[in-house]
């Protein structure tokens, strides 16, 4: 296939903060995957937990912790066969605009980067539906203070193909927003070895938590914090 490993590229990112994985397992089909990591101490406090309707919630950790709404927000929502994971408070509303018929592009117009200057992290989301392929979406910052709304589908990922969008591709102190998704493998043959496989990349000193699910499997929700 050619395509750098997702351990490897990953390993290249020491910071890659969060992360959409959509990858082809050659037991478990396409398996959509969230990952997160935190340079600060109070980003490192948060944990991945899973409601009874099946969403997962980036919280933080501790008594009495504030909320923050860039660094605590449902990461994973399910709604009328769509499944999308994201990296903030968007994706709940781009959920219900798809669910509601509307195209990534459309579902992206509201929202906007992070308002984190100078670094203004870019909004990333990977959404499967019910039919069609499955696509990614984000909203990136132009040099001119712009936003660019792009969406990035993905037809015929053959097994052990892999996408990967993180919102940075540099270092911890040199952090730099991704610019586009990359193609990637994996070798892991289910969701659970596909978290596993992300979870070992990532740096034990930054890792907060990761999540691995399959489109349309209920039961197939997979957490490791």
């Amino acid at each position: 296939m050619g395509s750098i490993p997702v351990a490897e590229l990953l390993e290249g990112r020491p910071y890659p903060g969060r992360g959409c994985v959509l990858a082809n397992t050659a037991e478990d089909g396409p398996v959509l995957a969230y990952f997160v990591t935190g340079r600060s101490e109070a980003s490192r406090a948060r944990e991945l937990v899973v409601r009874d309707d099946a969403a997962v919630l980036v919280r933080a950790t501790g008594q009495g912790s504030e909320h923050d709404a860039l660094r605590h927000y449902q990461a994973v929502a399910r709604a009328e066969g769509w499944l999308v994971v994201g990296n903030g408070d968007h994706v709940s509303p781009v959920t219900a605009s798809l669910v509601a018929g509307n195209d990534m592009g459309t579902a992206l117009d509201p929202h906007s980067c992070e308002p984190d200057a100078p670094i203004f992290t870019p909004r990333i989301c990977l959404a499967s539906g019910p039919s069609g392929r499955p696509v990614f979406g984000y909203v990136r910052r132009r040099p001119d203070g712009g936003m660019d709304r792009v969406t990035w589908s993905v037809a015929d990922l053959a097994e052990g193909g892999a996408v990967l969008l993180s919102t940075y591709d540099g270092t911890v102190e040199g952090v730099r927003p991704s610019r586009c998704p990359v193609e990637t493998a994996t070798g892991s043959g289910t969701a659970a070895e596909l978290l596993d496989e992300l979870w070992a990349a990532l740096s034990p000193d930054l890792r907060v938590g990761a999540v691995a699910v399959r489109p349309g499997a209920l039961g197939q929700l997979l957490v490791n914090r």
